[in-house]
């Protein structure tokens, strides 16, 4: 597998699903880009902006939850 320029997709797929267990036992969150995009935008709702989005404000406070995926990503 290691001679291959590209990893065959399945293997990828293998991982990451792989990786899904782990997380959610651990820190009770599923995999994904859709929750740490989430994070570095809610960033961007400051001042009166934050009750436009009260979604937004789930993700505004910096957490293990939260900060982990923005690293990640």
């Amino acid at each position: 597998m290691l001679a291959y320029n590209v990893w065959p997709p399945y293997i990828g797929g293998v991982l990451v699903g792989g990786l899904q267990l782990p997380v959610v036992l651990v820190l009770k969150k599923h995999l994904g880009g859709s929750s740490s995009v989430s994070a570095m935008l809610a960033q961007l709702f400051v001042g009166p902006l934050e009750k436009l989005s009260p979604y937004a404000a789930e993700f505004r406070r910096w957490s293990v939850d939260t900060l982990w995926q923005v690293l990640v990503y």
